[in-house]
């Protein structure tokens, strides 16, 4: 019979400042688990880093139980109400390293609260008094999001996103923006946004908090990503390129310091863009002829290590290159005549190589220690008749996984077989005639068939 008071809400605590750096609830031994997570694409990386830097110094991660024997509603809401009490760092709202806002949250649900979202405090005492003396304790700190706040928009969560040549095409709420183009790149576009009243260029849109109706055609300036654009010095670029006249241009920060500088050829149909950060570093150089990317285009990291650097001839690419901010290279790609990537090579901030793979089709994994993890071999278009051999590896080198499979009209055949860590049979998928006809089989270590499934 399951324990109905058998939750808590507890907060791990950050022992250089005593302070809580995130709130969560759990049961069981569920508090110690943040120190196991491995980071991946799922993770809360900011959380992780920070229990990282912690435990480098040569300390230990504190934790401290807020509310315990709670029932899981009443743990689901006190988790809540301290997310938005205390406030998020993703958001600008307080100190927590938590990204959504807690309870019974999904993502279909917004990633910010209001009151309205919440119980009032009367209900809090009526239904829930046992939380009155445990909130007493973390009153309202947190600030509301203000990531877009203008005095020229009302609607301080809402963004505008308009085409190259000014057109305007949506109004987005930044929840749809997060489900559209996940939290990292959202936030970078917002991040952008914060500190400027002018529109940015992302994703090869112009985003701004402000409505406008339409915006100045920027269609012939190799803007980059993350560009704020002065459209004093845009109008001033146009009005050039109509003329045809060979000109140096240039805006400014407030601060007097250089934005933006442009050289237009117009003999040769040339324009060479150079954009800065606020800091007096080079963000990017990016050269065009006729409207298209030519040359060497590089951008930098703030700190001035270089960071990209994409080779074109007339708008189709060669190769790439990316750099950590420290300055070691972290990946270089090079691509065929049609602009499709032929072979690319990626490493981790340490120098060991992390991936590879060429234009035979053949690609190897690696663990930090430089030990492989997985390899696979295509061959052909996979969804027309091209085969696929892959295998997955445990650090000491035994197969954990392996898959041969491929496509017959449009649809998946093959097999897959899982191991267990002592290189044991644990797991077989026979899709050989087709996915409609998958057999699955489990077995013991002993090999012995546990299940089968069709």
């Amino acid at each position: 019979m399951p324990i109905m008071n058998e939750y808590y809400v507890y907060g791990l605590i950050d022992p250089r400042t005593n302070s809580i750096f995130y709130i969560g609830k759990g049961k069981g031994k569920r508090v110690f688990q943040h120190f196991k997570e491995k980071e991946d694409y799922h993770t809360n990386s900011e959380k992780l880093k920070l229990i990282a830097e912690i435990q480098k110094e040569g300390q230990q991660v504190n934790h401290i139980f807020i509310g315990e024997n709670l029932k899981e509603e009443t743990a689901l809401l006190l988790e809540k109400l301290l997310i938005y009490r205390i406030g998020r760092k993703i958001f600008n709202e307080g100190c927590l390293t938590n990204i959504v806002p807690g309870g019974r949250w999904n993502s279909e649900a917004s990633y910010f609260l209001s009151n309205e979202d919440l119980p009032s405090i009367e209900a809090i005492k009526s239904q829930y008094p046992d939380l009155i003396s445990v909130l007493e304790k973390f009153p309202k700190i947190s600030k509301e999001f203000s990531g877009l706040q203008d005095p020229n928009n009302s609607e301080n969560k809402t963004l505008y996103i308009y085409e190259k040549n000014g057109t305007k095409l949506y109004d987005w709420d930044i929840d749809y923006l997060i489900k559209l183009f996940g939290l990292s790149s959202a936030l970078e576009i917002i991040n952008t946004l914060k500190d400027t009243v002018m529109p940015v260029y992302a994703r090869g849109r112009l985003w701004s908090k402000i409505n406008h109706e339409k915006l100045e055609d920027i269609s012939k300036i190799p803007f980059q990503e993350m560009d704020i654009i002065d459209f004093g010095f845009v109008k001033q670029i146009n009005n050039v390129l109509v003329k045809k006249n060979n000109l140096s241009l240039k805006c400014l920060f407030p601060d007097g310091k250089i934005h933006n500088e442009i050289v237009i050829i117009s003999d040769s149909n040339e324009i060479t863009l150079t954009s800065y950060y606020l800091n007096g570093n080079k963000k990017h150089i990016t050269s065009c002829i006729e409207g298209k990317l030519n040359g060497k285009c590089r951008s930098w990291h703030a700190n001035g290590q270089l960071k990209e650097e994409m080779e074109y001839i007339l708008d189709r690419r060669i190769s790439k290159t990316c750099y950590f901010p420290s300055g070691v290279i972290q990946m270089i790609e090079n691509y065929n005549n049609e602009g499709n990537s032929v072979s690319v090579k990626t490493w981790y901030d340490n120098e060991q190589l992390c991936f590879e793979s060429n234009e035979n089709g053949l690609s190897y994994s690696y663990s930090l220690a430089g030990k492989i993890i997985s390899k696979s071999i295509r061959s052909g278009d996979l969804h027309n008749g091209g085969h696929l051999l892959a295998w997955e590896y445990s650090e000491d080198g035994k197969v954990k996984k392996e898959i041969k499979s491929y496509y017959l009209n449009h649809l998946l055949h093959g097999y897959e077989k899982s191991y267990y860590d002592t290189g044991e049979l644990r797991r077989e998928v026979d899709y050989t005639n087709g996915p409609d006809n998958k057999i699955i089989k489990l077995y013991k270590k002993n090999g012995e068939e546990t299940i089968k499934k069709t």
